[in-house]
């Protein structure tokens, strides 16, 4: 299982430097503060230990936040409720983001085994985001073909590309890292979601630039194969996420304790 981490991931564009701790800091194109797993003996560690190389990008959270469809007149509660969420998911990631890492990969690994479909879109995470590298990693050695977003432009769908361990990344929008666009187009059957708060309902809280609730949107009107499994720490959990008419309720919800 740990075979999977031997490659690295190589991010176009930049420059970087080591430590020895196997992490490389990049420099140039990249996000500031990221950290990318390279090859070397801690890889299985190095996959969920984001959080002890990151600044906490609380203060600075409005300029990675696209514009927010949330905050109408029908939903005033949505932009506070965004705000106090994001707060208290970087509290959640620092204390148990690490452990939380293997925990998605458990759970995940034992929960898509029972839907052999076709591609699996993930993410690679973004500020206080639990890490699905760890699972991606897994599910592509097991031969799931993997496929990561691109934000294309606002008001715009998803577009999703092939992904392997390996393959080169690029750094996005929004503070993203993707695929690059050259990579094949690879459209998901299971879609992995990252989120800021959810209900029992299934209902999510997203950043607010409504692209993934666009995607599934325009997906399940196509009439496609689509599941959809929302990735947030159970304590995100709250009584009702309000909603406006284009939000789009998930399938399920993984939480580091189990399937919601």
């Amino acid at each position: 299982m740990l075979s999977c981490f031997s490659e690295g991931v190589r991010l176009r564009g930049a420059s970087g430097r080591s430590n020895p701790g196997a992490n490389v800091y990049l420099e140039g194109t990249v996000p500031a503060g990221a950290v990318v797993p390279a090859h070397g003996s801690h890889l299985h560690k190095q996959a969920t230990r984001v959080r002890q190389y990151q600044r906490p990008r609380r203060l600075h959270f409005s300029r990675f936040i696209p514009p927010d469809k949330g905050a109408t007149l029908a939903n005033p509660t949505k932009l506070e409720l965004r705000r106090e969420a994001q707060a208290r998911r970087l509290q959640i990631h620092q204390a148990i983001g690490t452990a939380a890492g293997q925990q998605f990969r458990d759970l995940g690994l034992r929960m898509l085994s029972e839907w052999p479909g076709g591609p699996i879109s993930g993410y690679w995470p973004i500020r206080s985001e639990p890490d699905l590298r760890p699972l991606l990693y897994v599910l592509a050695a097991t031969g799931r073909e993997i496929a990561l977003p691109i934000v294309v432009a606002p008001d715009q769908s998803l577009r999703f590309h092939a992904w392997q361990p390996g393959a080169d990344l690029v750094a996005g929008p929004l503070g993203t890292v993707t695929p690059h666009p050259d990579s094949p187009a690879c459209e998901p059957e299971i879609m992995l979601v990252p989120l800021l708060a959810f209900d029992r309902q299934r209902r999510r809280l997203g950043y607010g630039g409504g692209f993934y609730d666009r995607t599934i949107a325009e997906l399940r009107a196509a009439g496609r194969p689509l599941l959809t499994i929302g990735i947030g720490y159970a304590g995100l959990e709250i009584a009702e996420v309000p909603t406006d008419p284009w939000d789009q309720a998930l399938d399920a919800i993984l939480t580091e304790e189990g399937l919601v």
